[in-house]
């Protein structure tokens, strides 16, 4: 996995938020945090992350409008967002650039595999620029 592969995950809850970055972390991808909209969107900068995670309902604003700005900023970026089961919300999200959305309860599992497969992607889009 590339060295320069980094995700954030921006959570309001605190246990989701140690949870997600244990997984990923564990599964050797190199992972920041942010506690909600105002210090995720103050810790994304583009080109730093290629993965964003964020969680729908933040306690300080909209997640699928954090998804926008973020995708404003990086439009390479590849966002996954945390939601409920609501279709609103699935469509609203995938409208404005989100990849996957991923129900609650979340699968650890799955969101670990779709990170890798980013980074795997990531890895080979380098290689071919590279020659």
């Amino acid at each position: 996995m590339s060295e320069e592969f980094t995700v954030l995950v921006i959570e309001d809850d605190i246990g989701t938020r140690n949870v997600v970055a244990e997984v990923l972390r564990a599964d050797g991808i190199a992972t920041d945090v942010a506690d909600g909209y105002s210090s995720g969107r103050q810790a994304f900068a583009p080109g730093k992350y290629q993965v964003a995670i964020i969680d729908d309902q933040l306690g300080d604003g909209s997640g699928t409008q954090l998804c926008r700005e973020i995708k404003a900023m990086d439009p390479s970026v590849t966002l996954f967002l945390f939601a409920g089961d609501s279709e609103n919300v699935r469509l609203e999200a995938l409208s404005c650039g989100v990849t996957e959305v991923l129900q609650k309860p979340y699968d650890l599992s799955k969101l670990s595999y779709l990170a890798k497969r980013e980074a795997r992607r990531t890895d080979s889009e380098v290689e071919n620029l590279m020659g």
